[in-house]
């Protein structure tokens, strides 16, 4: 069940980025209004099982702090994929 909350986390924080115009790892972003909906409905998801695993404190808390970690960690992952391309 951990897995299966990481990985809708996983899932909603890389729909958020790909769907923003600044994202550097698709030539254009995929379609704003879709990807964030799924983004969405994924995230509420990962929540669910946070809480349910969890008190619904410590599973909000849990969930933020992986979006933090992840929104944070794609655009230097973007960057450390071109420069690994680059030579």
């Amino acid at each position: 069940m951990t897995f299966s909350a990481l990985a809708l986390t996983l899932i909603g924080a890389l729909l958020f980025y790909l769907a923003s115009p600044r994202q550097a790892w698709r030539a254009a972003a995929l379609p704003a209004a879709r990807t964030r909906a799924a983004g969405t409905a994924s995230l509420i998801a990962a929540l669910i099982l946070w809480q349910s695993m969890t008190t619904p404190v410590t599973g909000l808390f849990i969930l933020m702090t992986l979006l933090m970690v992840l929104l944070a960690a794609f655009p230097y992952l973007a960057l450390a994929r071109s420069r690994a391309a680059a030579g």
